[in-house]
C-alpha cells in the first residue's frame, strides 16, 4: 500500500475513533470526520462509501487484529491456559479501540468474536457434542472477557486464566461422559 494512502487511512481512522468516543456511528457525519482528519470529502470517498462503511471496516480490522495476534488461537482445548492468556493479551492490546467501538453494545463484540473464533475450529465433520462444547467454551470465555474489558473489573489475569482454564478443562468431551 502506498505510504500516503496508509497515512490518510490512519488519520481517517483516528478521527473516526475520536468522534466515536463521543457519538454513536449514525450521528457521525463524513464532514465531521474530514474536518477532524484534515482531509477533503473527495479523499474520504476514495476509500469509504460513508461513515457506516468506515465503522464496519474499522470494526472488522480490529476483530481480525485480535484473532490474528495470538498464536495459540487454535488451542482452546489442547492448551486452554495458553489460549486464554493469548486472547486476553490480544484483547488488551486493542482494548481502547474495542471500548470505543462497542461501548453500549458489548454483545455485538461477543457475537463477532465468537463467530470469528468458531470459524478457526469449525469442521463440517464435528459432532453435535463437539460443536456444543466449542460454543459453550467460546461463549463463556467471551462473557467473562467482556466484563474484564468493559467493566474494567480488576481481575488478576493469572487468576482469570487459571479459573477459565479449569472451566474449559472440565467440559466433557461428549454428552455421554457427563451422564
Amino acid at each position: 500500500m502506498d505510504l500516503r494512502v496508509a497515512k490518510t487511512k490512519k488519520r481517517i481512522t483516528t478521527a473516526f475513533l475520536k468522534l466515536r468516543d463521543k457519538f454513536t456511528p449514525d450521528k457521525i457525519k463524513v464532514k465531521d470526520i474530514c474536518h477532524e482528519a484534515m482531509i477533503n470529502k473527495t479523499t474520504f470517498y476514495k476509500h469509504y462509501n460513508d461513515s457506516i462503511d468506515l465503522s464496519n471496516k474499522i470494526t472488522k480490522d480490529v476483530i481480525e487484529s485480535v484473532v490474528a495476534s495470538f498464536p495459540s488461537k487454535g488451542k482452546i482445548f489442547e492448551d486452554p491456559k495458553e489460549y486464554i492468556r493469548g486472547i486476553l493479551y490480544a484483547l488488551e492490546v486493542e482494548s481502547d479501540k474495542l471500548i470505543v467501538l462497542f461501548r453500549g453494545n458489548q454483545d455485538a463484540l461477543s457475537a463477532r468474536l465468537a463467530d470469528r473464533l468458531a470459524s478457526v475450529y469449525y469442521d463440517e465433520n464435528m459432532t453435535s457434542d463437539s460443536e456444543i462444547r466449542l460454543s459453550f467454551a467460546i461463549g463463556g470465555l467471551l462473557r467473562v472477557v467482556n466484563d474484564y474489558i468493559f467493566s474494567r473489573k480488576n481481575y488478576d489475569t493469572e487468576i482469570l486464566s487459571e479459573c477459565l482454564t479449569k472451566m474449559i478443562c472440565s467440559l466433557p468431551e461428549s454428552a455421554s461422559e457427563s451422564v
